[in-house]
């Protein structure tokens, strides 16, 4: 009886535990993320003439510059690892594209509002109206890319490899995204691959900025069948449009399966000649609209610039891509359906090398130990607060935890009833004295029995003796009445013993009586 409170009992303890420690951490975290104040990134240093800072501030400086198609050298840029660099980017929830993003209701995945991708399908060939500053070094070195969420993803985070900058704020690249098939549709028509730039904003990691390049090849890749062997085949560098810039993304076999990832060595990714041709000169020409991030959460708060002209590539290199995309999303292809317009505007700009980009000037107070402005010393306030409500909340939450073990203990006390000692045994004596009257029953018992079968037995074999002689009376009277019929009744002339009359009118001898039968024979 006393095993199940017991288990109760650990039971209840560990979960008030468990709830006090929860609450606890929770209403701590709240209190150190409040008091945190609220820090903009540090100033970027990129190599060479690449950024001014605004009053005052100190700028990196570096021999030589870079431009489109620059290859990093002696003279050259030299990317090396900020001082402080930004937070990495995190990649989006792994989404499921079996219906393409129609079933997705994380964050704002399921509004209409204000969400990407869209089709293009006016301003087609209006002229730019409007400027799109960037600077971007060559990619060298070793980079790793991943198989996320249906997509080909690469962090390029670590290193400053240049941004854009737009209406005064200054979005440094952070990840390097590849969809297969392509999201944006330009005038109905989707192509093969669309490989994703996507920068955050020196003030706030909330905006973002991307730059979206279609890429098009002369065969376009259909989705391989799922129940054939996924066989990987390297490019081929003599085919027609074979495009060198982009074999660096494809110089190893991009990662096929969920988690797995490839390390390629690029000596040398032109990130200014994806974003604009030099072969090309209307190829820097891109759509601009407010629209939304393509994989969940789908926060409403990013601005896309869309090439208009797509990106050309050799079919073997598209292919190589779209397979490990196909491979990696079940044949389905990792892009989300197309969303309405919902009177958006849409502008048509130009990309615009910049040898210098200028970072936004810092406002605000300096930091320091105490409060600057009466927000701030709020927040403290708040911050507070909260501590001493989880230190509060903490000791109720152990306080409780103890009045639970103490009535649980004192409900297993009343259900527990210690069992009585058991009556002292009999004597040898008594037992002896038990034993001779229980041979005395027993014996009484069968010699009652023995005397009742006796008695059932005589009574039945005198009853069969008796029927037996019935029946030989029975028969013996009825052979009698055989040898001496009974004369008919009336009277007779001759008396009593006259003889009865024989069938021919002659009278019958008499017969001289039988002798009387012994009562021996009788019996038999």
């Amino acid at each position: 009886m006393a095993a199940p409170p017991r288990r109760r009992l650990a039971l209840s303890e560990r979960m008030a535990m468990k709830a006090a420690a929860a609450v606890a951490a929770v209403l701590a975290a709240t209190a150190e993320a409040l008091t945190q104040p609220v820090v903009y990134n540090q100033p970027i240093a990129l190599p060479g003439p690449i950024f001014v800072f605004p009053e005052g501030m100190p700028a990196a400086s570096a021999p030589g510059g870079g431009g489109p198609g620059a290859a990093p050298g002696p003279g050259g840029p030299s990317p090396g690892p900020a001082p402080a660099p930004a937070p990495a980017f995190e990649p989006p929830p792994l989404p499921t594209y079996e219906f393409h993003g129609s079933d997705w209701t994380q964050g704002t995945c399921g509004s209409r509002l204000r969400q990407s991708p869209v089709n293009f399908e006016r301003l087609l060939a209006r002229p730019p109206s409007q400027f799109l500053d960037y600077h971007y070094v060559n990619v060298t070195g070793f980079l790793k890319v991943k198989a996320s969420g249906g997509m080909l993803v690469a962090d390029m985070s670590a290193f400053r490899w240049g941004g854009v900058s737009y209406k005064g704020n200054f979005y440094p690249l952070q990840t390097l995204v590849i969809h297969g098939p392509a999201e944006h549709l330009i005038n109905n028509f989707r192509n093969p691959i669309e490989i994703q730039l996507i920068h955050r904003s020196y003030r706030t990691s909330a905006e973002s900025l991307i730059i979206s390049i279609p890429v098009w090849s002369e065969i376009i890749p259909e989705a391989p069948n799922a129940s054939l062997p996924y066989t990987y085949m390297p490019p081929n560098p003599f085919e027609v449009d074979f495009n060198k810039n982009l074999q660096n993304l494809i110089s190893a076999q991009p990662p096929s399966e969920e988690g797995s990832w490839t390390e390629l060595y690029l000596p040398g990714l032109d990130l200014a000649a994806l974003v604009e041709t030099p072969a090309a000169p209307d190829s820097g020409t891109y759509f601009n609209y407010r629209g939304s991030l393509t994989s969940p959460p789908c926060l409403d708060s990013a601005t896309w610039f869309v090439r208009r002209a797509s990106l050309v590539a050799g079919s073997s290199q598209v292919k190589a891509l779209a397979d490990a995309l196909y491979q990696l999303t079940n044949s389905k292809g990792s892009y989300r359906n197309v969303m309405p317009w919902n009177q958006r505007f849409l502008n048509i700009y130009r990309l615009r090398y910049a040898p210098t980009l200028t970072l936004p000037a810092q406002t605000g107070l300096n930091w320091g130990p105490n409060p600057r402005t009466d927000s701030e010393y709020e927040v403290h306030k708040f911050a507070e607060m909260a501590n001493d409500k989880a230190i509060n909340a903490g000791r109720y939450v152990e306080d409780f935890a103890r009045r639970l073990r103490k009535a649980d203990n004192a409900f297993a006390r009343a259900l527990y009833k210690p069992p009585t000692a058991p009556p002292p045994g009999p004597t040898q004596l008594e037992r002896e004295l038990r034993y001779q009257a229980t041979v005395r029953s027993v014996r009484a018992a069968i010699t009652d029995a023995a005397r009742d079968v006796q008695k059932t037995v005589d009574t039945a074999i005198r009853g069969q003796a008796t029927s037996v002689y019935k029946a030989v009376s029975r028969l013996h009277k009825e052979a009698k009445d055989m040898v001496f019929p009974t004369a008919p009744p009336g009277p007779s002339p001759l008396g009593p013993h006259a003889p009865a009359p024989m069938p021919g009118g002659n009278l019958a001898p008499v017969p001289a009586p039988l002798p009387a039968p012994r009562p021996s024979d009788a019996a038999r």
